[in-house]
């Protein structure tokens, strides 16, 4: 017997597997990733300098209810985001807790941000990003 869902939204896709590794464009920073590439997953590598920014595109109804992680990692330790930096090349909204984005860790160079991203029914992207990943010191 399923389970019903208490939302209007599509069923969890979780098709798609693997990571797919994204490169900034070395001129303009702008990572692109396209959701109906397989993957759920993406590894961004960010360049070192300033305006580093998503844009998603690919969104169409087979990709409803997709979900899945990117680790952003930054290039180096002047490596920058810009501060409304999800774009999804459609009229859809991408939604983020509280205006989140992806940060600098105060480390810098290698160091990772977290991202996990849903298409809701309506080809909206809601999206959660953890900053500053680093190894848990020893007790």
């Amino acid at each position: 017997m399923a389970i019903p869902t208490l939302s209007n939204l599509a069923p969890f896709n979780f098709g798609g597997t693997g990571f797919k590794t994204i490169d900034a464009n070395s001129s303009t920073g702008k990572i692109t990733i396209d959701l109906s590439d397989s993957e759920n997953n993406f590894i961004l590598n960010a360049r070192n300098g300033n305006n580093n920014y998503l844009f998603f595109t690919g969104i169409s109804s087979a990709e409803y209810g997709k979900s899945g992680t990117c680790f952003l990692v930054n290039g180096g330790s002047s490596t920058e985001w810009l501060s409304s930096c999800f774009y999804n090349g459609t009229t859809n909204e991408t939604y983020t807790p509280g205006g989140s984005v992806p940060g600098i860790p105060p480390s810098g160079a290698n160091k990772v941000s977290m991202l996990t991203y849903f298409i809701n029914n309506s080809g909206d992207i809601y999206i959660n990003v953890v900053n500053d990943w680093q190894a848990h010191p020893a007790p």
